[in-house]
């Protein structure tokens, strides 16, 4: 089959979004009440070039989620759409997939055109079905049922589905290369099943986990070494369970990749070419600009505590950590720990060398982890909209209103993207 109505894309009344507004169009259209006011006055003297590339500087380790972009001075958003956001899914070639909740709290996945905020198509996925892969969405219709059919979406809003009784989940591998499917409606016929592009089954592997089918976990997702489940990773080429059963390889918005080897040592690779093996025990934060080198962040034996030592030195300064406090970034000579508590958030900032607090900003609901973060500036979502830090002295060096309840961020590449309640903006 080609198509079905109930993967029919379009408009949908629970959600209506509105179509994408370019910085060419604001200036000749008229825009919404936010757009003429709060945008106005944050906008003012901003940078109409598109951000600079920074050379990527790598004197002490390698960087982690360090984009090369230029954010000291503030970014013009490129496009605003009105669409209620509840998180990314992701990026896929030139579109953008987001979710909201539409009627009685249903998901609903909106297609946008990254390069101008217009809608591509929209779709109700009330189940919860569908997930983003290689190349496209994939989602099933009667989970679980005899009559399932999976339907691969792409960015266009060109629709393939293919008839698989029992199916749970699917994902997506790539232009030419099929999909990956658990079936099973009962744990003795939960299957890991990879089909070509024209439904033809290549192999079937059962799903268990101590020797009980993984009907109950159905989640997918594909790395460079296969696709994983509850279960394990399979290789993708004959389905074999590769005997693996912790996360093997991440990529980081910058493009870098860890691969986490056998001995506990973990090989990161840049887009660059360089690599670096660092050895086990090394703490992982959501940004660092110098991962394996001169100075080591681990965890001390005795308790939570996180242990700062240059290499050269037989002792160093412990940072604090707790349930509702813990190391997020480190950047620029800094390491920051985000704090939470009943009233809000905070961030705190400490001298990576010497221990010693440099600067603690906070605000009910603001300063909100992880963080986006350049060679020089941390992007983090605030009570109202998103700011650019100086990582030394914690002093915004710019401020952009968002509307809505709640302002969340995310990047893909050198693509910035935030999102409330109320709109979508691509910044970068």
């Amino acid at each position: 089959m080609t198509g079905s109505e109930e993967f029919e894309l379009g408009q949908l009344s629970a959600a209506p979004p509105q179509d994408g507004t370019t910085r060419r169009e604001r200036r000749g259209a008229r825009v919404s009440t936010w757009v003429a006011t709060a945008l106005a006055l944050v906008l003012a003297g901003v940078v109409a070039a598109p951000p600079a590339l920074l050379p990527r500087a790598e004197p002490d380790g390698i960087a982690w989620n360090v984009l090369d972009i230029d954010l000291r001075s503030e970014p013009e958003p490129l496009w605003q759409a009105g669409v209620s956001v509840t998180g990314v899914i992701g990026v896929t070639g030139r579109t953008v997939v987001v979710e909201s909740l539409g009627r009685y709290t249903h998901r609903v996945l909106h297609a946008l055109d990254l390069d101008t905020g217009h809608l591509r198509w929209s779709l109700a996925d009330p189940d919860r079905t569908c997930q983003l892969g290689s190349t496209a969405l994939v989602c099933v219709r009667d989970r679980g049922g005899p009559d399932a059919v999976v339907a691969t979406i792409q960015p266009s809003g060109a629709t393939r589905t293919i008839e698989l009784p029992g199916a749970l989940a699917g994902v997506d591998l790539g232009e030419g290369e099929g999909l990956v499917a658990i079936v099973g409606d009962v744990p003795e016929l939960a299957h890991l099943v990879r089909l070509d592009e024209d439904g033809t089954e290549v192999w079937r592997t059962q799903l268990t986990i101590s020797g009980r089918a993984d009907v109950g976990f159905t989640g997918l997702t594909l790395t460079e070494v296969g696709v994983v489940t509850a279960a394990g990773y399979f290789d993708l080429a004959t389905g074999d369970l590769s005997g693996l059963t912790t996360p093997v390889d991440e990529t980081a918005a910058d493009g870098t990749v860890r691969t986490v080897r056998d001995d506990g040592s973990t090989l990161v690779a840049t887009p660059a070419g360089g690599e670096r093996v660092v050895p086990p025990g090394e703490l992982w934060l959501t940004v660092d600009d110098s991962f394996g080198g001169q100075i080591s962040l681990t965890r001390a034996n005795d308790d939570n505590d996180i242990l700062v030592r240059p290499a050269d030195a037989d002792e160093g300064w412990r940072l604090r950590s707790t349930p509702l406090c813990w190391p997020v970034a480190r950047l620029a000579g800094t390491l920051l720990q985000w704090c939470t508590d009943v009233i809000g958030t905070s961030t705190i900032a400490y001298d990576l060398s010497t221990g010693e607090r440099l600067w603690r900003r906070g605000e009910p609901g603001g300063w909100l982890s992880p963080m986006i973060a350049t060679p020089d500036t941390l992007l983090m979502t605030t009570d109202d909209g998103v700011a650019g830090l100086d990582p030394r002295t914690g002093l915004p060096r710019w401020r952009i209103s968002v509307p809505g309840s709640y302002v969340d961020a995310s990047a893909v590449g050198d693509t910035v993207l935030v999102w409330s309640d109320e709109v979508l903006v691509r910044l970068l």
